[in-house]
């Protein structure tokens, strides 16, 4: 998932640090849910990155996407933890899903692998790592069911006092499930808005919302679109 951070600079420096790794060995270092587009090698060439998970995270996730050729990905802990391999291949999607509970931070290295016969090119890398705390009245952009849903769960905030809160998704496409969950000491806590597709657009207005934590899912099966939050 690339949310903005701002997105074009985020983009931007994990793509090059993921083309450019020093002949010296070191590899650079990503931060923060990333989406790396257009990452393409000739046949034979590696390439090894670092992503670094902060504490409190409780998974990690890599999934390829589009593009041609045969890559592979290994993707090893700098720590605890077993690591996860994809043979070279023109099959795309998850490769690695790692779920914890663990208050430290955590480093993965991350290697890209064109096969000896063939290499690859116009692929897409998605990483994320959650939880994600929605800030008030920023836009997250290109968000995707592949770091927004399942064992995600999607975005978290914080209410200080009761008064309106809004939650709306735009854009992209696909078929989005919107809920919005208060976290009020039953279990699971209470479904507080729930909008099926069809579509993307949707938008929970809540002008008596309780103080207290929330969590925003975003399910179904849906790329690119934007999430927006605002509470006063």
């Amino acid at each position: 998932m690339k949310w903005t951070i701002p997105a074009a600079a985020c983009l931007l420096l994990a793509q090059q640090a993921a083309a450019q790794v020093p002949s010296d060995g070191n590899a650079p270092t990503i931060t923060g849910p990333t989406t790396l587009r257009h990452m393409s090698a000739a046949s034979g060439e590696s390439r090894t990155f670092v992503v670094d998970v902060p504490a409190g995270s409780h998974q990690f996730k890599l999934v390829t996407e589009g593009g041609s050729g045969l890559l592979g990905v290994e993707v090893v802990s700098l720590g605890p933890g077993l690591p996860c391999q994809m043979e070279p291949s023109r099959d795309r999607g998850l490769v690695c899903a790692m779920g914890w509970q663990n208050p430290a931070p955590r480093s993965y290295s991350v290697t890209l692998v064109a096969s000896p016969e063939e290499g690859y090119d116009d692929v897409t890398i998605r990483i994320a790592h959650g939880p994600r705390f929605a800030r008030n009245g920023v836009t997250y952009s290109d968000v995707d069911n592949s770091v927004a849903s399942g064992t995600g769960g999607g975005f978290k905030l914080h209410l200080e006092q009761p008064g309106p809160l809004s939650v709306s998704t735009w854009g992209g496409s696909g078929a989005l499930w919107l809920q919005v969950v208060h976290h009020d000491g039953s279990f699971g806590g209470r479904v507080v808005c729930d909008l099926h597709p069809p579509g993307t657009w949707h938008t929970c207005n809540l002008p008596d919302a309780d103080p207290g934590r929330y969590r925003i899912d975003l399910l179904g099966s849906f790329k690119d679109t934007n999430l927006r939050a605002d509470w006063y």
